[in-house]
């Protein structure tokens, strides 16, 4: 079974496909609550929501993303 749990990609092509693969399985809504920046990095606490379309069943998720900035670019992200 392919999903986009196992799936991996690199760049801007590889997020693409990876969002392009999800939107055709899941409705999703995602929320962040809360910010902590210290130095380079900032960590975004949040809530997704959404509904498989396959079984019309619906989730709750937490998550945690860390993102670390240098030179004003993103360097890397992390969830």
């Amino acid at each position: 079974m392919n999903t986009t749990a196992n799936r991996h990609g690199h760049g801007h092509a590889g997020l693409a496909d990876l969002l392009e693969t999800a939107s055709k399985s899941i409705e999703t809504s995602t929320e962040p609550r809360e910010f902590v920046a210290q130095g380079d990095r900032v960590l975004v606490v949040g809530v997704a929501t959404g509904r498989i379309k396959a079984t019309n069943k619906t989730f709750e998720d937490d998550w945690i993303c860390a993102i670390t900035v240098r030179d004003g670019r993103l360097a890397k992200i992390r969830e």
